[in-house]
């Protein structure tokens, strides 16, 4: 019974209180709590290709802004755009929530990438670009030591709790005998 008390602990002793982590488990900690290593969330942003008009040139500067929506969507980036017609078209860039309400509703479903119709305000002809920034976090290579220690302490608590148990069936078995 000796030998029995004894190879019950050897047992419990290598199975639990072994202190070492596994890649996997290092890995599965990360995916888990990737939020924990969140350097800058996603973030919704609109381009804008601006064409200023006056009254007397409304129709000659919307069918412009037509023929330059075109070009957006042939591929040619507003940056481009902007590049090539600098005294004709101004490039602006703002965050999606800081658009006035009513642009927000004419654009919310256009998904990352996608362009806007031609949309006038105030003598402007304008074109929106949405972009998503996605979210960043910290490598996994530069946590993994860190998540490691997190495991090994989880480890040791649970350790400990566990030694504290094997101590208290020691007691009450000695104490039956």
């Amino acid at each position: 019974t000796i030998t029995k008390k004894y190879s019950f602990e050897l047992v419990v002793k290598n199975k639990f209180l072994v202190q070492t982590v596994k890649e996997k488990e290092i890995a599965d900690y990360y995916n888990t709590n990737k939020n924990n290593y969140l350097i800058s969330a996603e973030d919704k942003f609109v381009k804008a290709l601006v064409l200023n008009y006056a009254g007397e040139n409304e129709i000659a500067k919307a069918l412009v802004a037509v023929e330059l929506r075109k070009d957006a969507y042939s591929g040619i980036s507003f940056e481009n755009i902007c590049r090539k017609n600098p005294d004709l078209v101004i490039c602006r860039q703002m965050k999606y929530y800081e658009l006035p309400d009513w642009i927000k509703d004419r654009i919310h479903e256009l998904k990352d990438g996608e362009l806007s119709d031609v949309i006038s305000i105030e003598n402007q002809f304008v074109i929106f670009q949405v972009q998503l920034k996605k979210p960043k976090y910290k490598k996994y290579e530069d946590v993994f030591n860190e998540i490691k220690q997190i495991l090994l302490s989880k480890k040791a608590l649970q350790n400990n709790e566990l030694q504290a148990w094997l101590k208290e069936i020691r007691k009450e078995a000695e104490e039956i005998r």
